[in-house]
């Protein structure tokens, strides 16, 4: 009666295991609740037990810097199709030489069992998603250092689909006027909440990616739950202390989604015209009438800010992994061909797994650019009490232990147990022998350029 949706299989010792779907179906469990658990068979079984239409082909983890040496003509032809900059050009020479003999490396040896181990050296781009794990727990411990130790909301600020031909043609002139309006619009509102002269605290970190490794450009923000008043009290919202405006939308609220998106959209208009009024930005016909694309912009951006975190350590261990790369995860290649790239997709909330993308190779190397930043950007900023000008940190500090408010933050592990937290990657132990602290590291004198690098150059110059 029930096969096919969990009753046992006629072969003994291998039961039928019901898709998950059919697992939660109310009759399902309703047989459960009566024959027991056992019912099912054990929920932990090999793959070649799960019905044919349930399996799902297993996949190879492929770097970055392995897709793009095994296709460098395409990469150059992209590079070629979307206009890349000559910052662009080096950002993918450095893709093309991450982990290769082309920068060097070391050859580590074990004086317990003499086993020769070779680590090549990482390219230390900012965009590359293989080289900044230890710049990633840097950044983390050194925010910790910085931020109050008090409660902090994350917020999410969002541009419109409208702006994104503006951001991609003018990408440093747009993402500075995106980090000017964001933290406006945060100082505005803190003082319309606590009262005029008080300061907030804010860290912002600049994404321009989706979970489809799409053009998504947002800031993400860490904002400190209270502010400094001119007094030198501590003041939070909604308690006695704090000062609102008259008129001010949910002076409970510090930081509504409905308010901050209608004072960034706000801000943005207003910096927007400035800019092209001033000739920082070179307006194009084929973006219309400035007039015309202000009127059509929405009348509230997407901006939410969660409810405030008990510390900062979950927001900046989030925030910490795009810091120092760009929104493809080390382990997001699944399979990568000149028939396609299958990419690993972040669970939404809801799902009940995550999913998997295909897109073709020059749609993947065409989102890869997308996302490279201009020459020297600064990606991270930081405003209010956490600016490096600021000199009321310390009075900050002192009204918070006045308050009673400060909490205890963790400190920061070392190096070494933080690689090995993060990516469990142990660099004292020999992979062989298993014993700790017996590599001894001696350069690698020989750095051959690897035979893609010089293909794609080649390629590039013939179509500029």
């Amino acid at each position: 009666m029930f096969r096919g949706v969990g009753a046992p299989s006629d072969s003994p010792g291998r039961p039928t295991l019901a898709p998950p779907v059919l697992r939660q179906a109310p009759l399902v469990r309703k047989a459960v609740s009566v024959l027991g658990a056992d019912w099912l068979g054990d929920r932990v079984q090999r793959r070649e037990s799960w019905p044919r239409h349930m399996r799902r082909a297993k996949y190879e983890r492929h770097p970055l810097g392995a897709v793009v040496r095994a296709h460098p003509v395409v990469l150059a032809e992209v590079a070629a199709e979307v206009g890349l900059s000559e910052q662009g050009h080096k950002v993918l020479d450095r893709f093309l030489t991450c982990r290769t003999a082309a920068r060097g490396g070391h050859r580590l040896v074990c004086t317990n069992c003499s086993q020769v181990h070779y680590l090549l050296h990482a390219c230390g781009d900012r965009h590359c998603p293989n080289c900044s794990v230890l710049d990633q727990l840097k950044w983390r411990e050194q925010t910790l250092r910085k931020v109050l130790p008090i409660s902090h909301e994350h917020g999410v600020f969002t541009v419109p689909a409208e702006l994104r031909p503006i951001a991609l043609a003018a990408p440093r002139f747009f993402y500075g006027m995106l980090f000017a309006a964001v933290s406006s619009v945060i100082a505005v509102r803190g003082r319309e909440v606590l009262g005029p002269k008080t300061v907030l605290g804010s860290a912002l970190v600049l994404h321009t990616w989706n979970r489809k490794q799409e053009f998504h450009p947002h800031v993400h923000a860490l904002i400190s739950v209270g502010g400094l008043g001119p007094d030198g009290t501590w003041r939070t919202a909604g308690s006695a202390s704090a000062r609102p405006k008259k008129g001010c939308e949910h002076p409970e609220r510090l930081m509504p989604g409905a308010v901050l998106g209608r004072r960034l959209r706000d801000r943005v208009a207003v910096l927007l015209g400035r800019g092209v009024a001033k000739g920082k930005l070179a307006w194009r016909p084929e973006w219309g009438q400035l007039e015309a694309l202000l009127d059509s912009l929405p009348p509230r951006f997407e901006c939410y800010a969660k409810p405030p975190l008990g510390d900062p350590e979950r927001a900046l261990t989030y925030l910490s992994k795009y810091t120092s790369q760009m929104g493809l995860s080390p382990n997001a290649i699944l399979h990568a061909s000149e028939d396609g790239v299958v990419l690993h997709v972040k669970r939404r909330w809801g799902q009940r797994r995550a999913g998997r993308l295909r897109i073709s190779l020059r749609e993947f190397f065409r989102r890869v650019m997308l996302h490279i930043l201009p020459f020297r950007f600064r990606r991270i900023r930081y405003t209010g009490l956490y600016s490096a000008r600021s000199k009321h940190r310390e009075a900050a500090l002192s009204a918070i232990t006045e308050a009673g408010l400060a909490r205890e933050l963790p400190a920061a592990p070392p190096t070494t147990a933080a690689l090995l937290e993060a990516n469990g990657l142990d660099v004292d132990l020999c992979p062989a022998c298993g014993r700790r602290g017996t590599l001894v590291a001696k350069p690698l004198t020989d750095r051959t350029e690897h035979p893609s690098r010089r293909a794609f150059w080649q390629a590039l110059r013939g179509l500029t």
